[in-house]
């Protein structure tokens, strides 16, 4: 039988998708969507940079965290203080929650839809029931 080691580390949403795959969608003028799949839930959050920089410690501390699984977050946050946040810090816009579904994102036909619906079930659900 061969035991082989392992370090499982968890990434989090990153808030760089607010700037690439989940931008606001203009719905009219001034008025903009966030279009995550949240379902009343909370989701982990993190800069890409600040998950580089906790992988990096991980792996200068290997035997630390040899055959574990960690999971990186910087917040904990639900659609209310994503909306509340963009609202305050981007000026002469609103922005809104079109309460779109897990469920909507798998139907959707662009590349990749489905997963990202199961990573949203994912971060929203937990593994339990992922």
């Amino acid at each position: 039988m061969i035991c082989l080691s392992y370090t499982i580390v968890r990434l989090p949403f990153w808030y760089e998708n607010f700037a690439t795959v989940f931008k606001p969608h203009k719905i009219k003028h001034g008025v903009y969507a966030l279009p995550l799949p949240l379902e009343g839930g909370t989701i982990d959050a993190m800069s890409v940079e600040d998950a580089g920089e906790c992988i990096y410690e991980i792996l200068l501390r290997y035997k630390q965290y040899t055959n574990k699984v960690i999971g990186l977050t910087a917040d904990r946050i639900n659609m209310d203080s994503i909306l509340e946040s963009f609202n305050k810090h981007i000026g002469n816009r609103k922005f809104k929650d079109p309460k779109i579904r897990i469920k909507d994102y798998e139907k959707f036909t662009f590349a990749g839809a489905q997963d990202l619906a199961s990573m949203f079930e994912f971060y929203c659900k937990g593994i339990a029931q992922a």
